[in-house]
């Protein structure tokens, strides 16, 4: 090319700069159409012989041409408008900056899309504690490698060149003024007609799929702090106040005995633990033996749910008996020391000891911290607690963890210390969680997902620890008198709705877990089918353990009464607000306005949306009941943040 241009055109102006910002601003928009082909799963060289690819790739691609656009209009007026041509040639440099950054922006956000469903967010950002934490930055550090980065220099490389190659051709072309015009016209009108059909063709992709990165950005900044509608609706007068411990009395308990000897209790949460995946409830890969075993041992509950798809939220609804903060900003993050009883701490002015064990890094959204002021006696994570298997071997350096069997010897020793009084401790696995670490020899269940089957070795892993702490309560008399808890504190996606991991949506792989109360005196394989939720598990310990329950929390006692609803929320990529009542679950997106509607009885996966099958009546109760539980708990985060100021 550059030859050719030598001999041909060695002897014409050099082109503008607005001239190079058109060129750059057609390269920019042809490597985010490759990008965006990889996003929606086609292949750009089947529009060889099918046309019907072009015109799919150029309408999931239309809002990235719209910010393409703008971008470079602002410049092109920038340069128009100038004079100085020192200044001019800055502008553009800043352009060709952007641009740079843009193709980045365009190609890393094809493995946001795969695992989260939609561009990364704001809210993402801060749930992330985006490279201020070592889990975020051990997430970045596993999907990032030589080869990857390579490939993101050489299509940014590549944009540059290709925006040169345009510009030296509409030379070779300006050499011939016919064939310029020709040319030109062609592609004009080849260009109008592929817009035109294009804005015709029926999408089968997502919102999210097609969602300019920058610009979702920019709006999620934007929006960070504005509330849903659910804050502010009216709601009807006909609705009774919302009464967030609302359940109604059973006849038949659910304790075998009335004068039991149960004065200590054991949580063992398993860290995204989704309940599908185990074998009590549908799962069908063998995973837990030792809860098996135990099952008969256990009242099980069927329908548990997280309230959001976090940790750090499900960490303050379990212990203090509470709906999570609405909002993309948390609890343990802005309000540690927050004044707020905690079955912990409650317990501790009881006469209990109290521990904490976490095999995962508490500096996670500043959980350590929140956990400090909570009655524990002792707190300790991946750096106090003693493990041969840390997470710093092969492929996982700067993942800060340990094997989740190390919690067995830290719990037995610490109840050796004292082994007369009653305890009340808590165990926290972290094997579950994404890059879902494992170092011994993997089990094969089948599946071609290699994340997934690690995820399943994980779980399998964390049951062989429940078998673990059993073994070790009953070596030291401690069964009988032991409450066992062995719930997940949220579920984990794998490419059900097109999505990841567990923070992004409220699908039933998000929120549902495994929930089982353990006790041989106790409990004799009954199950519990009503709906339940984290908030209810302080109350219920404090119940059975005839201990009064703080004024403030908002759960029941799961073992004496029922519920047909709960409530979800996830604002970390979209606003997702939810409803279960009876079989039927309400998700609203108030991001994309949209409202999708299950019967779970005949749908457990939530495969078909019944939004335009069912009475309008039915979805607009379902909306003031969410916007009745929305504003009483704004109401009541603000107060316990007042106290707190």
């Amino acid at each position: 090319m550059i030859w050719v241009y030598k001999k041909w055109v060695y002897k014409k102006k050099k082109p503008s700069l607005i001239v190079n910002v058109v060129f750059m601003g057609f390269s920019l928009a042809f490597f985010y159409a490759l990008a965006r082909a990889e996003i929606i799963s086609v292949n750009p060289l089947n529009a060889i012989y099918d046309f019907r690819i072009l015109t799919m790739i150029t309408r999931a691609s239309f809002n990235d041409f719209v910010f393409i656009t703008g971008l470079a209009l602002v410049f092109i007026t920038f340069i128009w408008l100038v004079k100085s041509e020192k200044i001019r040639k800055v502008g553009y440099g800043i352009f060709i900056f952007l641009a740079l950054l843009s193709t980045l922006f365009a190609f890393t956000n094809i493995t946001t899309v795969i695992f989260l469903g939609k561009p990364v967010t704001y809210q993402w950002l801060y749930y992330s504690d985006f490279l201020g934490s070592t889990e975020a930055k051990t997430a970045l550090r596993e999907n990032l490698s030589f080869s990857i980065v390579g490939n993101l220099v050489a299509f940014a490389l590549s944009m540059v060149i290709l925006s040169y190659v345009l510009s030296k051709a509409s030379r070779l072309l300006s050499a011939h003024k016919y064939l310029k015009y020709f040319t030109y016209s062609i592609l004009g009108l080849g260009l109008m007609v592929l817009f035109f059909i294009a804005s015709r063709t029926k999408e089968t992709w997502t919102k999210g799929q097609s969602e300019n990165a920058i610009l979702s950005m920019g709006f999620s900044i934007f929006s960070a702090n504005s509330n849903s509608s659910f804050f502010t609706s009216k709601i009807p007068n006909e609705m009774k106040p919302f009464d967030p411990s609302q359940s109604k009395k059973i006849n038949s308990p659910y304790l075998s005995m009335e004068d039991h000897k149960v004065k200590n209790v054991l949580f063992i949460i398993l860290e995204s633990a989704g309940a599908s995946y185990f074998d009590g409830f549908g799962g069908k890969y063998q995973l837990s033996p030792n809860l098996n075993k135990y099952a008969s041992h256990s009242l099980i509950f069927d329908q548990m749910y997280a309230h959001a798809p976090a940790t750090n939220l499900s960490l303050a609804s379990i212990l203090g008996s509470m709906y999570p903060y609405l909002s993309y900003k948390s609890l343990t993050q802005e309000a540690p020391d927050v004044e707020h009883p905690t079955l912990s701490s409650v317990l501790k002015n009881s006469g209990y000891r109290t521990s904490f064990f976490s095999s995962a890094d508490l500096r996670f959204q500043n959980c350590g911290q929140f956990l400090a002021h909570r009655g524990f006696d002792v707190v300790e994570d991946f750096s106090a607690i003693e493990c041969l298997d840390q997470f710093q071997e092969d492929n996982f350096k700067e993942l800060n963890g340990i094997d989740d069997l190390c919690l067995t010897n830290r719990l037995t020793s610490w109840l050796d210390e004292n082994p007369k009084q009653d305890f009340f401790s808590v165990l926290w696995t972290v094997q579950g969680h994404y890059p879902y670490f494992f170092n011994k020899e993997e089990e094969d269940f089948g599946v071609d997902d290699f994340n997934f089957n690690r995820y399943l070795n994980c779980l399998k892993h964390n049951d062989e620890l429940v078998g673990n702490i059993m073994h070790g309560l009953e070596e030291r008399g401690l069964d009988s008198t032991t409450l066992v808890l062995v719930i997940g504190d949220h579920g984990e996606a794998f490419g059900q709705h097109q999505q990841y991991g567990h923070g992004t949506s409220i699908y039933e792989e998000n929120l549902r877990v495994p929930f089982y109360l353990i006790n041989s005196n106790l409990f004799h394989g009954e199950h519990k089918s009503d709906i339940s939720g984290m908030k209810d598990l302080a109350t219920t310990t404090l119940s059975l353990l005839n201990i009064e329950i703080p004024e403030k929390w908002q759960g029941r006692d799961l073992l004496s009464t029922v519920s047909n609803e709960t409530f979800f929320f996830a604002p970390w990529s979209d606003y997702l607000f939810g409803y279960r009542k009876d079989n039927m679950k309400y998700i609203f997106n108030e991001s994309q306005n949209t409202v999708e509607v299950y019967d779970l009885l005949k749908d457990p996966g939530e495969k078909t949306n019944l939004n335009k099958d069912i009475r309008k009546e039915e979805i607009e109760y379902a909306r003031h009941r969410l916007a009745a539980w929305a504003q009483f708990q704004g109401k009541f985060i603000k107060q316990i943040l007042k106290e707190e100021d």
